[in-house]
């Protein structure tokens, strides 16, 4: 489904004069998002409203192909709401489905525009009618009478742990024909916020703005390889990291996977799937041979399924629901022999059948890596004495599973999901402990931002997931 974007532009502003043909960067600012918005993969028109005839001259000259409505005298004025405009525009142009942005947010992506109107399409199915943009806040607020909005002022709670407030920052509001004409207004009766990071989230109101925004540009330029995570930050995950899941028991797959290079580290899953120890070993064998870490997420914390797969030559395992520190123990111990602990010694695939069993001994057994999932209240109520267990290579949440210990199953976004996470994250890296997490969507730019919150262990989707997101786009796009 196609979006049409509209972007009203007035003559004049009362606060900084000529703001939206201003140089910015290196051309005039609105030209940054009328480019953004051409790069969108599902804006198929833009529409921009104006009283302006420099504006016109220089759209009809540099923007040809975008629609321009000259605003109609009773639609001129500060006091014209745009809610208005909108309604007007919609009379003229055809579509169902709309975004309504301002040329005074030059550092939004097109990457951003098209995960929140992605994210419009997905929410629509789940009864919202319209999207506004927001800038979350994480810090100590308080009212005119100086009285706290959301902390206690006796507390010592981290900033980090505060419930969140969001501010509409005027960046997008996308919307359907329907949902418009039934409220006439650009929200509409049940609206989802998306989130926008606050490095492209500044609408330009005054010069203070407009001086801090282009700062952030000529920044961005700068940063352009790292945060669009190009070959250096590549390898650098790969080098710390980034991961991928395997959920069928398809040879194929496992090797098309650890031969993209995109992936360190590949997790047979023996959890939540019907793959055998016997699968898992065919797998285990592929990813090896083709240079990837074999890992694999065990079924439950045991010792005999851990000897297996580790005897079949896997290098690292994920253990599910570790609540205590005495589970963190006992998967350790179950990964050694003794005198480090307690693992029986059987001779398979991972001791080169057993000609290479003082090698292993030497090179692999040293470095098993143990990753511990936390999925449940009663780990973050005990996360300090489980990550003092030596041995612990890293840990991963369990979301769900965590949501639902809760009381808010299936809520990932709730504030006590939020604090659960925050805490175990903080306690990882006072351990030393790798902080991991698996992001779902296969999303570039979601990865890009796990990254940036300092997560080290990522596993980037799942097989099953990537197939079918990738027949979606090509669907779409056809």
């Amino acid at each position: 489904m196609k979006v049409c974007a509209l972007m009203p532009m007035k003559d004049h502003s009362a606060r900084l004069q000529n703001k939206n043909i201003t140089s910015f960067g290196d051309k005039p600012l609105f030209y940054h998002m009328a480019s953004v918005l051409r790069r969108s993969k599902y804006i198929d028109k833009i529409v921009i409203n104006t009283d302006s005839e420099r504006i016109i001259e220089m759209l009809h000259n540099d923007f040809p192909d975008i629609i321009v409505i000259k605003r109609p005298l009773h639609l001129i004025g500060d006091e014209i709401s745009m809610n208005s405009l909108i309604e007007y525009d919609m009379g003229v142009v055809d579509g169902e489905h709309f975004l309504q942005t301002h040329a005074t947010n030059p550092l939004l992506t097109a990457e951003t525009i098209d995960m929140a109107i992605d994210r419009y399409f997905q929410e629509l199915k789940n009864g919202y009618d319209s999207v506004n943009s927001v800038t979350k806040h994480q810090k100590r607020f308080f009212d005119d009478n100086f009285k706290p909005i959301n902390h206690d002022p006796d507390g010592s709670m981290q900033t980090q742990l505060l419930n969140p407030i969001y501010e509409d920052n005027s960046n997008f509001y996308i919307f359907s024909r329907d949902s418009f004409n039934k409220t006439k207004k650009r929200v509409g009766e049940r609206c989802f916020f998306f989130e926008v990071d606050k490095n492209e989230s500044i609408d330009i109101d005054d010069a203070s703005d407009f001086f801090m925004a282009e700062a952030l540009y000529h920044a961005r330029n700068k940063l352009k390889e790292h945060n669009n995570m190009n070959d250096s930050a590549v390898k650098e995950m790969q080098g710390t990291g980034l991961g991928g899941w395997i959920t069928r028991p398809d040879e194929a797959i496992a090797e098309i996977m650890a031969k993209s290079g995109l992936f360190k580290w590949i997790a047979v899953d023996l959890e939540h799937t019907a793959i055998s120890i016997s699968e898992a070993g065919k797998l285990i064998r592929v990813l090896d041979l083709c240079g990837v870490e074999p890992y694999v997420r065990l079924s439950v914390n045991d010792p005999v399924q851990i000897k297996r797969v580790l005897d079949a030559g896997a290098r690292g395992i994920i253990v599910p629901m570790v609540n205590t520190k005495e589970e963190a123990l006992a998967a350790i111990k179950a990964c050694f022999y003794p005198i480090k602990g307690n693992r029986g010694i059987g001779l398979g695939r991972a001791h080169d059948y057993g000609i290479g069993f003082e090698k292993y001994l030497k090179e692999v057994e040293p470095y098993i890596k143990v990753i511990v999932q936390i999925e449940n209240i009663k780990a973050v109520n005990n996360i300090e004495t489980i990550f003092s267990v030596n041995g612990i290579y890293a840990y991963m949440i369990g979301p769900y599973d965590l949501s639902g210990s809760l009381g808010k199953s299936g809520n990932l976004e709730c504030n006590e999901m939020r604090n659960a996470i925050e805490i175990v994250k903080i306690s990882a890296i006072r351990h030393n402990i790798m902080p991991g997490i698996h992001v779902i969507e296969p999303d570039p730019r979601k990865v890009r931002s796990i990254i940036q919150d300092g997560y080290k262990f990522i596993a980037v989707s799942f097989d099953t997931m990537m197939f079918a997101r990738q027949l979606q786009k090509i669907m779409e796009e056809l």
